[in-house]
């Protein structure tokens, strides 16, 4: 990206923060040493674009001072140091963090200064530790102003910090931090004072995950490391930065003073709470303001972006045992939720269209687990094969090998007698390969389902999936209906490992040779090209592949993660596909192509969503009209378009 490209993109705007953790060697009671380590670590932050950094508790004298924090002169040093480091970093835009001992009406406590644009801030007691409790006390006093160097610094526990005025209105500007779990900020922040042991980093390191995911907030920890007294303890200098319960850095026992830093996406977190109890909680706490100047620091961003958001984040340590229980849980709740439907309305019979594709492969495989669940026959499963004008003999094959394997009641109902009939009754010339043409085809298909299902006193099981949702990609009155749909929440790029968990996890055969012979079938049917097959085959290929005509799944369900479920804007979306695909499998020209196409279709295709079938939303994620996505059919796409008007602009 040149560089008049990439000054549209600064990550501030973005709502990306970064955040920046420390726990530097320090020297136990050599005040002097440490406000030197400190400012060199303030430095670095700065240089490096970081709005926040973090200290340990009590980094500017050392936590392990034991009876010696009573001594005045520590305590006075201690303070002197925040007021130097304050005056020596008034050039600077990062907002520091550190810790001290702070003596206030004669009691002594463990607190944090925020420093910022040359001033003190606040002053921040916290509940001190096993480890610190017979030197510090708890603040048990409301918060107050107390005056220092000739201003009324707040001092308490119960605030809550607002950086930039924007953070108040925009969700993609500023942000807002705190100490307290409390005041459902963006950032909450963790200084430690904790004696290190054996799995004790893996506890902190789970406990905080946790409790980010629960407040749907980032959080920041940095605990005191080398330097620190070996009498009695040890201090590994864990440090770690955590958002909405995923693990961007962590480090312990390391043998250097740890410097982390991560962006954080500030907009996503607030959005997500947007609907949320933490948006209709009041804080009852003090607002403090701070308005931070932007730093001079051009920043690429520090900030790992999946290609494809709607699989778990994991390390690769994990990742395939965590995408085993993904996928193994996504198909027991979707034949689950088919179960439940049979059995409320007290029926055993499903009628499946199949054609030998993905949507309608994992549609028969969750119709069978759902009657595997029921302890039903397979036989009560009616796969129809409807082939058409556009019917290839691959898909075909897959499709009736996929029924006869499972053991279902196979049966073959051709359209092309009928769909001439129908063409010569409307007038309709069969050579015009027109959207009436193809449409009838889906149409001629869901009739004979609906009416075959009738027959059987059975149910019709959609195939329709969440991309082809939210793209309008399916005929309305024709594969936009069914009796329920069990593929509704699931987005197409992830149906080809759906289909294959059915295999590794062994659903339906315990024998190894046949679950087998099941895999390799069901390999074939996940490296046939995405068709909807409605136009004639080209010497016996498939004619009609869909991702020539509007573009490559994985781009459009990238978009729908965070265009739709996220909320973020054209420009932002843009930027997050930019570096999540950097590896050249797209251009940033096709990038921008189809997301335009996105919008464009998105916004013009609600009428069809808006009478969809039922489906439970097995991923957490629905396009469904009946809460998870309410939207009107008529709504102007015009400021999406605009902004995207401007982006080509500037390619």
């Amino acid at each position: 990206m040149d560089k008049k490209k990439a000054s549209i993109f600064c990550i501030e705007d973005l709502g990306f923060y970064r955040i920046a953790v420390s726990s530097p060697k320090i020297s136990l009671a050599d005040i002097d040493e440490n406000l030197s380590i400190h400012l060199q670590e303030i430095k670095k932050a700065d240089k490096d674009g970081v709005n926040l950094i973090l200290f340990p508790q009590l980094s500017i004298t050392g936590a392990s001072l034991g009876s010696v924090f009573k001594q005045s002169l520590v305590i006075e040093k201690a303070f002197d140091a925040v007021r130097i480091i304050a005056e020596k970093t008034k050039q600077f835009a990062v907002l520091s963090v550190v810790g001290l001992p702070f003596l206030y009406k004669n009691i002594l406590y463990s607190c944090s200064a925020v420093i910022g644009s040359g001033k003190l801030i606040a002053l921040v007691p916290h509940l001190p530790s096993e480890f610190l409790g017979p030197h510090f006390y708890d603040l048990e006093d409301e918060p107050c102003l107390i005056s220092l160097c000739g201003e009324n610094i707040p001092f308490g526990k119960d605030f809550k910090f607002i950086v930039n005025n924007e953070a108040y209105y925009n969700p993609g500007k500023g942000f807002s931090f705190s100490f307290d779990v409390s005041y459902s900020a963006d950032l909450i922040l963790s200084p430690l004072a904790e004696p290190s042991k054996p799995l004790g980093a893996s506890a902190i390191r789970q406990g905080y995950k946790a409790v980010s995911s629960a407040q749907k907030s980032a959080l920041a920890f940095a605990n005191c490391g080398m330097g620190e007294s070996v009498s009695d303890y040890i201090f590994a200098g864990e440090c770690g930065i955590f958002e909405n319960g995923k693990e961007l850095k962590f480090i312990q026992c390391s043998k250097e003073s740890p410097y982390l830093y991560s962006d954080i996406d500030v907009e996503i977190l607030k959005m997500q709470k947007l609907n949320s109890k933490f948006s209709k909680k009041t804080d009852s706490g003090w607002e403090i303001l701070i308005e931070q100047e932007s730093s001079n620091t051009k920043k690429n961003l520090n900030y790992h972006v999946q290609k494809n958001p709607f699989l778990p984040d994991c390390d690769a340590v994990h990742k395939n045992f965590i995408y085993n229980n993904f996928f193994s849980e996504l198909i027991f709740f979707q034949g689950s939720a088919l179960a439940r439907r049979l059995q409320f309305i007290g029926c055993s019979k499903c009628v499946v269209g199949i054609s030998g594709g993905l949507d309608s492969s994992l549609a028969l495989l969750a119709s069978a687990y759902a009657l595997k669940l029921l302890n039903i026959d397979f036989k009560n499963i009616y796969a129809v094969t409807m082939p058409g004008f556009g019917t290839t003999k691959k898909t075909k094959n897959n499709a009736s090998a996929l029924a006869e394997i499972l053991g279902c009641t196979l049966l073959e109902i051709p359209i092309e007698k009928a769909m001439v009939q129908h063409f010569s009754d409307i007038g309709q010339n069969i050579g015009n390969h027109d959207i009436a043409y193809e449409n009838a085809q889906a149409r001629e298909r869901t009739q004979i389902l609906m009416d075959k299902a009738n027959q059987i006193g059975g149910i019709m099981v959609g195939s329709g999936d969440l991309s082809e949702a939210a793209l309008g990609w399916m005929t309305y009155g024709g594969d936009q209906m069914s009796m329920y749909e069990v593929n509704s929440a699931i987005p197409k790029t992830l149906l080809k490992d759906c289909i294959l968990a059915f295999a590794e996890n062994k659903i339906f055969f315990e024998d190894e040779k046949k679950n087998t012979a099941f895999v390799e079938l069901l390999s074939n049917i996940i490296n046939t090209p995405v068709s909807p097959e409605l136009l004639p085959p080209k010497n016996g290929e498939i004619a009609q592949k869909t991702e020539d005509i509007i573009g490559p799944y994985e781009l459009h369900d990238f978009f729908i993660y965070h265009a739709i479920g996220n909320g973020f804007s054209p420009k932002k979306v843009y930027f997050l596909a930019l570096e999540a695909f950097k590896d050249g499998t797209y251009s940033e020209a096709e990038i921008l192509k189809w997301l335009n196409m996105f919008y464009k279709r998105f916004f013009s295709q609600q009428f069809k969503r808006s009478c969809s079938p039922e489906g439970a939303s097995v991923t957490g994620f629905s396009l469904s009209p009946r809460g998870s996505w309410l939207m009107p059919s008529e709504i102007s796409a015009k400021i999406w378009l605009t902004e995207l008007e401007f982006l080509l602009k500037i390619m």
